[in-house]
This record gives structure tokens, sequence and C-alpha cells, in this order.
């Protein structure tokens, strides 16, 4: 993955002092406390002051990687890791805040998690990522006849993952007031002011959790193609109107435009059946297919990480800032509903269904490569 060294790096800095304070917390005194907080901030600001926080890699890292492709797991993942930044700076500021036992026992609770989650999500941008689909078959060579048992598989995978995605963002945005839920879903796209001015009881520590989420949010809403993001706050409404897991289905297949496919998969499968110059093709698209499949799922694990973690934003953390309560629900519903438009994108570039530009070769063209190579001997 390409991502420039100093963006984990300077991570861990602020993972150090967000550990610091943590285990500060159970007996320290507010200057102690005050100190550690204080050197957290620096560790954020740091993050700020060095160039790495704009597409989250440095202006000279992203020329030099301008040939290099750049997944969109890639991107989702950097995004995750910036948001969880963010959560680990508000849930320190409310810890470092908190006056009373009980409060500062739920916030170390919070923090301690949140540092967890971080650390998970900065150890994942150093995993190395496999492309989409490889193109080449592994060692146990399959059936022909297993490339028309996966083809189905793979459609239905996508789509109900994406079904799935959907009902998990409705989760999240019930916990939203309602008064403040309905803006929501003319919001995709559109990402808060990430920075606030002077507001009362916001430290500069929770400021700068606040623009972190901005940072991500902004990168995960240039994830949706601009003729998709108009429609995404309807597709969201829609899955908020009907709950059942069912409706999500149904409601998955229509704007991924599962029926178009369906149709051309049952005339090319039919046109394809029987053709044992097809078997190598055959036995071909099978590995791309399963490797495909593959990479949705784990891309839209990514995604739904994505969301849980607005979903801590809206409910736990927006308690402990009510003063920023408008910002934290615009942001938190807003970056929920544009993430399900990107989980729709994602699943339109894998099924080849009509997205204006492509980063994956999808399961139409899959189709298309294996029953229209030329065959071997069979």
């Amino acid at each position: 993955m390409p991502v420039d060294s100093a963006y984990p790096n300077k991570v861990k800095a602020v993972l150090l002092a967000a550990r610091d304070l943590d285990e500060a917390l159970p007996g320290g005194d507010e200057d102690e406390l005050a100190s550690l907080a204080n050197g957290l901030l620096s560790s954020a600001l740091a993050r700020e002051s060095g160039g790495v926080v704009a597409g989250f890699r440095s202006d000279e890292q992203q020329v030099a990687d301008a040939g290099e492709p750049v997944t969109t797991a890639d991107e989702l993942s950097l995004a995750l890791a910036e948001l969880e930044v963010g959560e680990v700076l508000l849930t320190s500021a409310a810890a470092a805040a908190a006056r009373q036992q009980a409060e500062r026992a739920q916030a170390s609770s919070a923090l301690s998690d949140a540092i967890d989650r971080l650390d998970t999500a900065t150890d994942d941008l150093s995993k190395p990522g496999g492309p989409a689909v490889s193109g080449f078959l592994s060692t146990r060579q399959p059936s022909p006849e297993a490339f028309f048992d996966q083809l189905p598989e793979t459609v239905k995978g996508i789509v109900e993952r994406t079904a799935e995605l959907g009902v998990t963002t409705v989760e999240g945005l019930a916990r939203i007031p309602a008064a403040q839920l309905q803006p929501m879903f003319g919001a995709a796209g559109r990402v808060a002011e990430p920075f606030l001015g002077a507001l009362p009881g916001v430290s500069a520590l929770a400021h700068a959790g606040m623009r972190a989420i901005a940072r991500a949010l902004r990168a995960i809403a240039q994830l949706v193609p601009e003729n998709l993001r108009q429609q995404v706050p309807d597709w969201a409404k829609d899955w908020w109107d009907e709950h059942a897991k069912d409706i999500a289905q149904n409601l998955a297949r229509r704007v991924l435009s599962a029926a178009e496919l369906d149709a051309f998969i049952t005339t090319a499968v039919a046109a394809a059946k029987n053709r044992p110059d097809l078997d190598d093709a055959l036995r071909q698209g099978y590995a791309r297919l399963a490797e495909l499949d593959g990479q949705h799922a784990r891309t839209v694990k990514v995604i739904k990480r994505i969301v849980d973690a607005l979903s801590r934003l809206v409910g736990p953390l927006a308690a402990f800032f009510p003063a920023a309560a408008p910002w934290v629900y615009a942001s938190g519903g807003g970056g929920m509903v544009t993430a399900l438009g990107v989980s729709v994108w994602i699943g339109r570039d894998y099924l080849d269904t009509g997205v204006p530009f492509e980063r994956v070769p999808g399961v139409r063209l899959i189709v298309t490569q294996a029953i229209g190579a030329p065959g071997g001997n069979g």
C-alpha cells in the first residue's frame, strides 16, 4: 500500500501519548492529566503541520506514487485510520476534562477501546494488499463447471453485503435524535466545517479530533462519483423507511442494477454450457470470480468499520460534547449516508453495472472474457 511512512509514524506518536494519558487517568491529579493532554495535543498538531494529512500522504509521496495503483480498499483504510485518530483525540479530551470519578472511568474505558481500534487500523495500513484480480489460477485446478456455480455466488455475495451495509447504516442513523435526522438525507457528500471556532466546553484537543474526522469524511466523500452522489440520500431514505432486511435485499438489487446483469448472465451461460472448447477459460474465470468476491468482502468490511466508528461518534461521543452536538450529528450522519453511497458505487464497479469509471474488472467483463475467449483443447 503506497502510504507515506510519515503517516503511520505520526499516528503512533498520537497512540503513545494517548496511552500515557489513559494509564494516568485512574490516579492522576488534574495537573498531571492536563500536562499529558497537552502532550497529546502537541502530537496531534505535529501531524497537521507535517504535511501528511492532505490525502494522508505528503505532496512528494503523491508525486512519487503517481504511477502506483491505489485500491479503493487502500483509500478507505486510510480514511478509517483518520477517523480512529479523531475518536482517540475526542475521547482523550473527554477523559481529561472529567471531574467526577464515574465520568472519568467511563471516558477512560472508551479511550482504551479507541486506542486499541486505532492501533489495529494503523497496523492494517502496513499489511500488503493483493490486487483485486490476479488472473492466475491456484495450484488446485477447479473444474470448468465450478465457474457456473461461482458466478451466482459472487453476484449474491456482492448484493448481500451491500444490503447488510444498508442495514448497518440504518442502525447507526437510529442513534441520531429525530429532529437532527431528516437533514441527513440531504447531506451526502457534504462535510461539516473542520474548524468551528471557539465553542464553550470544547477544548483544543477536541477540536483537533473534529478536524481529523472532517478530513476522513472529506476523503470518503471524494470516492462517491458525482452522478451517484445526488441519488445516495434517496437510497438511504428508502433503507430508513423500510427497516426489514428482505426490503434491504430488494433495494440493494435495484440500486446495483442486478436484474439487468442477471439477464445478461442467463443468456451468456446458456450459450456457453456444454462447450468443451471453453474449459481453460472457464477455469480462469472461476479463479477471477472467487478472487473478486473475496476482495469485495474485504472492502465492505472496511466500510462497515467506518460506519461503526461514525455510529460511536453520534452515540457515546456526542454525549461528551453537547456544545458540539450539531456538528457531531451532521458529520456522523452525513458520513454514514456517504459511506452507503461508496458501498453502492463499489458494488456497481464489481458487478459492471454502470459506473463512470472502473477500478476493477468486474463480473460482466469476467463472464465476457471467459465465454468469448479462445478455448484450449478441452
